[in-house]
């Protein structure tokens, strides 16, 4: 039997340097499962896939590869009791703890694991979550074999079975032909498959569609046409352990659906400030994420600025990226608005700093003109005390003269102590424009520095 394992797309650069001390955690993880060989190796593949995507998804937010390592183990629990989950997982009749989907009819692959309660910035909610990233734990994956080509891309070799008589196939004889295809068993849940042509029995016979020389999600899809199957579904298949999974997408959809809680109290203030209406973000979300879904198969409300989404794990990949889109794109309006404001800020600086600097050149020329203001008022007053003197000591044969001299002296002298009185309040005035504008200065550094640091 070819040899099925997951690999998780992504960046390696994490994986081949944080190989020794993730190894060494799985060496003990696995040693305290207890189950058998081949259930302890697929654990420890899946498991090891897992952390070194999520070593990748931690670096990129900045972690050393030592930190991030760490914080990947770390965010798993505790060893022991990670194992009790594992050894009791596998026991169960239900699917594996890390399922992962092969393909629907759009070829999409996606993994269907454990899934966090997620904020839209990454980060995960403290409540009813596994610990898990769902960043990772729902990363875009591939089955591959051991050759790595992806299963889905597997070709048809031969047509279906048909009968010699009747020339039709039975949906046994297609599950046949894909068990061929996948050398591996097929588990069918097969009356979801037959609903469209009232049958419930896997020997219904129905016109074989044409498959040779097409791909499994090819061939998936040609599938579907015969099995009247409604046009919002399709036929998937999905990992089970060593085996496979094939029904409806809506048979898995209801079956695997995940309640997940998605904080968007962040997504509800667009940038420019104005806060959108929950339920309008809800129903957004539904128009933009497979709308004919929503019902029966799948679940979404709004409860305060929480999105609640019921709904399988490929539809959360789904919803994850959609809000991870919107927060990007928040940022990214968000960066720009701050980059216009400290733009602004640095201008006003500019120009309140050019005024300081042309008011400080007007001070310094009003300084001169204050001196020679008040070097004329001491001219002035010196002439009016001479001519004052002269006057004392006249005989009074020249006193008209002196007179009219000493009201032309008087005159200057006033009109000198007005000019220094003049430059006087001219000069206090600059001073206070001059504080006035270095005050609107310091507040638009102090702006600036809040935008560029708001933490300081």
């Amino acid at each position: 039997m070819t040899e099925i394992r997951e690999r998780v797309s992504g960046p390696t650069s994490a994986q081949s340097s944080a190989r020794d001390p993730i190894d060494r955690w799985l060496d003990v993880f696995v040693r305290l499962l207890r189950v058998p060989r081949a259930d302890a190796s697929r654990i420890r593949d899946e498991l090891e896939d897992h952390l070194r995507a999520r070593v990748d998804d931690l670096m990129v937010t900045g972690l050393s590869e030592p930190e991030a390592v760490r914080a990947a183990v770390g965010e798993l629990g505790e060893t022991a009791e990670l194992a009790k989950h594992f050894k009791s997982a596998v026991h169960s009749r239900r699917r594996p703890v890390m399922q992962t989907l092969l393909v629907g009819v759009a070829g999409a692959s996606v993994a269907a694991g454990s899934l966090a309660i997620l904020s839209p910035n990454g980060m995960n909610s403290p409540s009813g979550t596994t610990g898990v990233s769902s960043r990772a734990a729902a990363a875009t994956s591939e089955i591959v074999e051991a050759s790595g080509q992806p299963i889905e891309d597997r070709v048809f070799e031969a047509e279906l079975r048909t009968d010699p008589d009747t020339g039709y196939t039975t949906l046994a004889d297609a599950i046949s032909a894909i068990e061929g295809l996948l050398d591996a068993r097929v588990i069918a849940h097969h009356r979801p498959m037959l609903a469209g042509i009232g049958h419930t029995r896997m020997d219904a016979e129905f016109e074989p569609p044409q498959l040779k020389g097409l791909t499994l999600a090819q061939g998936l899809e040609l599938l579907a046409v015969p099995l009247e199957l409604e046009p919002t579904d399709s036929l998937a298949v999905y990992a089970s352990g060593v085996a496979f999974e094939l029904s409806t997408q809506s048979f898995f959809d209801r079956r695997d659906a995940v309640l997940i809680e998605y904080d968007v109290s962040g997504l509800l203030v667009a940038p420019g400030g104005r806060e959108i209406n929950p339920h309008e973000f809800r129903d957004t979300v539904v128009s933009l994420i497979e709308p004919s879904l929503w019902g029966e198969r799948a679940r979404i409300g709004m409860v305060s600025t929480t999105l609640l989404v019921s709904a399988h794990p490929r539809i959360h990949v789904q919803v994850e990226d959609l809000l991870g889109r919107v927060a990007a794109k928040y940022a990214s309006q968000r960066a720009a608005r701050l980059d216009a404001e400290r733009r602004r800020h640095v201008s006003e600086i500019a120009k309140y700093s050019a005024e300081v600097t042309n008011r400080e050149a007007g001070l310094a020329e009003l300084e001169a003109e204050l001196a020679a203001a008040v070097a004329a008022r001491a001219a002035a007053r010196e002439r009016v005390y001479s001519i004052e003197h002269e006057l004392g000591q006249a005989d009074g044969q020249n006193t008209v003269s002196l007179r009219l001299g000493l009201s032309e002296a008087r005159d200057e002298l006033e009109a000198a102590e007005k000019a220094v009185s003049d430059t006087t309040d001219r000069m206090v005035m600059t001073r206070h424009n001059i504080t006035i504008t270095q005050g609107q200065i310091r507040q638009h550094e102090s702006y600036l520095v809040a935008l560029t640091d708001p933490a300081g």
